[in-house]
């Protein structure tokens, strides 16, 4: 039987993580903020959009609902996505080489975003469909996105394959079951011993992956 993958997006097919990094104070700055902690970054990165959004409303004081920063911040992302993000390296070989895989995206990125990006880089029709930690309520620090995604790749946890970038998504994916694949990034330069203990496989160019 053919393996099902759940393939993150953001620093694991597309290389788009610096920019994500800088979003959060690019918004802070654009609102007139200067108090912006450089630590900034790694408290947002596990968080999906909206828990984000709650994050800089709740510790800037911003008199915004949380919907309408996310959106605005979405709409800085928006730019990135329709004009510059590209590919990571090898991943353009790693599709050619896994044609006859059901393959879905799960990610954090919100599914607007998700569709731009796609469409730059010339891969809208390659996947069974996209899910978003938004729509699931809750971010990949719990397992319940991978294991919806298998559900709808009519897939087995035990035959499903996660390939991820960020250390709390592979140990709540492992944590669930499936098998995973760790993809280096640099954003996550720093947990990389980590994500090779934790990860079932890793690798810095998912070319060089084989199943």
């Amino acid at each position: 039987m053919n393996k099902a993958f759940i393939l993150d997006l953001d620093g694991t097919l597309l290389d788009s993580m610096g920019a994500w990094q800088n979003v959060g104070i690019k918004y802070l700055i654009k609102k007139g903020f200067t108090n912006i902690p450089p630590n900034l970054p790694s408290i947002l990165k596990p968080l999906t959009i909206l828990e984000s959004a709650n994050y800089i409303k709740t510790e800037w004081q911003i008199d915004l609902p949380q919907q309408t920063i996310a959106d605005e911040i979405n709409e800085l992302m928006a730019q990135f996505y329709q004009n510059e993000v590209e590919l990571k390296a090898g991943v353009r070989a790693f599709f050619e080489r896994h044609k006859e895989h059901k393959m879905c995206i799960a990610t954090a990125t919100d599914r607007h975003l998700v569709k731009h990006a796609l469409k730059r880089v010339g891969l809208e029709d390659r996947f069974e469909f996209i899910i978003t930690s938004t729509e699931m309520g809750n971010s990949k620090r719990q397992p319940d996105i991978f294991i919806e995604a298998a559900k709808k790749l009519s897939s087995k946890i035990e035959d499903a394959i996660v390939f991820e970038d960020a250390l709390h998504a592979i140990i709540s994916a492992t944590s669930a079951g499936f098998y995973t694949v760790g993809v280096y990034d640099e954003s996550f330069k720093h947990e990389t011993e980590q994500i090779k203990k934790v990860a079932n496989e890793f690798f810095y160019d998912l070319s060089d992956w084989r199943l």
